[in-house]
């Protein structure tokens, strides 16, 4: 999203942990000739990102992050949204696949034979507590929630738009 964002507006920050996907983003970047755009590594706080923003996006990434620090990440990317900014996130709130605790052992025990053969590694795929994410927002100051629910081969989200403040 940020190469047809950075083409749109003065200036845009893309985040991501892995060094190799900024590697491509920087790439593509400068294969688009597009120079607005700082690419910075992310941590578990986004530590190193400044704003205010007027626009914070976030799709299809949490599902890949457990709740409980992603919970923290969402805290600081409505953060850095600022006193009017917009917020764009995609969560997952139910997995088909979501195991009880007997299978989700029983799945470790057989992972090292199982993921010698496998080809395509295991993606983790976390649903989000709606409640305590509403909650987050609206103790963030947000009073109106737009949300659009999404179905990703069973996979049950929400893509939630807001904006802080009035």
């Amino acid at each position: 999203m940020t190469l047809p964002l950075a083409r749109r507006v003065d200036g845009a920050v893309g985040i991501d942990i892995a060094d190799s996907m900024l590697s491509v983003a920087r790439e593509l970047l400068e294969r688009n000739a597009v120079t607005n755009v700082q690419l910075v590594k992310g941590d578990a706080t986004l530590s190193a990102i400044h704003g205010p923003f007027d626009l914070v996006h976030s799709v299809i990434v949490l599902q890949h992050i457990p709740p409980a620090p992603g919970l923290t990440l969402v805290r600081r990317l409505v953060e850095l949204a600022g006193e009017t900014g917009i917020v764009v996130l995609h969560v997952l709130y139910h997995n088909p696949f979501r195991r009880s605790p007997l299978a989700r052992l029983a799945h470790r025990l057989v992972a090292p034979l199982r993921d010698r053969y496998r080809r395509v590694p295991e993606i983790q795929m976390n649903p989000y507590p709606l409640n305590a994410l509403l909650k987050l927002i609206q103790d963030a100051g947000v009073r109106h929630v737009h949300a659009e629910l999404t179905n990703h081969a069973g996979h049950l989200g929400a893509l939630l738009f807001f904006r802080k403040g009035s």
